[in-house]
């Protein structure tokens, strides 16, 4: 329900002051944490065999600080007169097969160079591939819940907000552009493999969201791959 008069207290911020502000909250520390870590790693490879490991209470205290910051991100938003529609959400049937189609193709898109690389050149991915973190102990509920929440946060901001509202096509692949760096500036710790793997995953997601300008089959891509691949680890 609006305020009296509609007058919402951040409404003349104006776009840039309000990007600047959400992605400072909802991508700095994902950012500084992923490229710590990266660093680390670089100093000290011989640490290598006890990187990251994705376990319950890890993946319970992202879904966590995820929760928070998308509540309070989405009051600041519609307080600066934001709304669903801008963000092209509209949850459907059909666009939940979508999804599904989508995180299939994606799939198939990020593996098969990954899969190339690591058939010509086993040695360099094996090294590429050091640095990918595994898993410690996950649980079914832990997974689809994390899954579900991850999705919906990185897809929303990443796509929803920073494309989905502007009108001109041209514009719009600008900040298409600007989605896909701070995408791959917040998996750095995941080494070349990962980044490769963000980066063919969510170029085909970016592209589809910049074409068809619809959220919720780009939501469900995400949680299926993020299912799919903790389901792997725990496995």
């Amino acid at each position: 329900m609006p305020l009296p008069n509609d007058t919402r207290l951040f409404s003349r911020l104006g776009r840039t002051l309000e990007c600047a502000v959400v992605l400072a909250v909802v991508f700095a520390p994902l950012v500084y944490r992923s490229t710590i870590y990266a660093i680390w790693l670089w100093r000290h490879p011989e640490l290598v065999a006890g990187a990251a490991d994705f376990s319950d209470g890890a993946l319970l205290e992202l879904l966590l600080s995820e929760v928070l910051t998308i509540l309070a991100v989405v009051w600041f938003l519609w307080m600066c007169g934001w709304t669903r529609a801008d963000a092209r959400l509209r949850v459907s049937l059909a666009g939940t097969f979508m999804g599904v189609g989508l995180a299939l193709a994606a799939n198939f898109v990020s593996e098969a160079p990954l899969a190339a690389w690591q058939w010509a050149l086993p040695e360099s991915y094996a090294a590429a591939a050091s640095v990918l973190p595994r898993q410690a102990g996950l649980s079914a509920p832990v997974i689809l819940a994390s899954s579900a929440v991850n999705g919906f946060f990185e897809e929303l901001f990443l796509c929803g907000y920073l494309i989905g509202p502007v009108a001109a096509f041209r514009q719009r692949a600008v900040w298409a552009g600007v989605s896909m760096l701070l995408r791959l500036s917040y998996h750095t710790y995941q080494g070349p493999a990962g980044l490769l793997g963000i980066l063919l995953l969510g170029g085909l997601w970016t592209l589809y969201f910049l074409l068809k300008r619809r959220l919720w089959p780009v939501i469900v891509a995400h949680i299926c791959l993020d299912i799919a691949g903790l389901w792997a680890l725990a496995s």
